[in-house]
């Protein structure tokens, strides 16, 4: 937006190249908002013009919000079932988009809370909980590595919840998330400007 409106601008009234320049800061900030990219000043658009390296956060830029489970690795004695319900069960009063794939994919969106006996969800790292007797800790290998319990390494692409029963490591469930449709053509884009 801003080479093409310089070039506009530096053509209509070029001995006023100061306001030229506000104005095009201006009009690039709010064109910008209108496709929702917000600078919060004019001096964060002049820094973009020279940057080399974008990073972006992956959730909601570069991938949805939507999880699935895509594997569930539970430890020997442990069963898929008993893993995932426990978990899932866990999470019943969390709002983040991992709880409500985990009770999609146990097919449980009404899933009782019979049994759970209290649950506190850690925001973004983990939970714990205790059902029926069984104390349930489960998230981030780091969370549970702060109740000393160690986790095992997964092997498949994605986002691991790990889970503890009762202090011992219980396995973990993979999750995985789609790559938005359109965030290929927006880095593209991104390069081309």
């Amino acid at each position: 937006y801003l080479s093409q409106s310089a070039v506009l601008c530096l053509i209509a009234c070029s001995s006023s190249l100061i306001n030229a320049i506000t104005f095009l800061l201006s009009y690039s900030v709010n064109k910008s908002a209108l496709n929702g990219i917000f600078f919060d000043s004019t001096e964060n658009l002049i820094k973009l013009f020279f940057t080399k390296t974008l990073v972006l956060s992956k959730n909601g830029v570069l991938i949805g919000d939507e999880y699935t489970v895509s594997a569930i690795c539970p430890e020997e004695g442990i069963s898929k079932d008993t893993l995932v319900s426990l978990v899932a069960r866990a999470n019943l009063s969390s709002h983040h988009p991992i709880a409500d794939a985990l009770r999609c994919f146990c097919d449980m969106p009404g899933i009782s809370s019979e049994g759970v006996n209290y649950a506190e969800e850690h925001d973004g790292i983990g939970i714990t909980a205790e059902i029926g007797g069984i104390e349930v800790i489960a998230g981030t290998a780091k969370f549970l590595s702060d109740y000393n319990i160690t986790c095992r390494v997964p092997s498949d692409p994605g986002t691991a919840v790990h889970a503890a029963f009762n202090g011992k490591y219980a396995g973990y469930i993979m999750l995985s998330c789609r790559t938005r449709p359109e965030a290929a053509d927006a880095l593209e884009q991104f390069r081309g400007n």
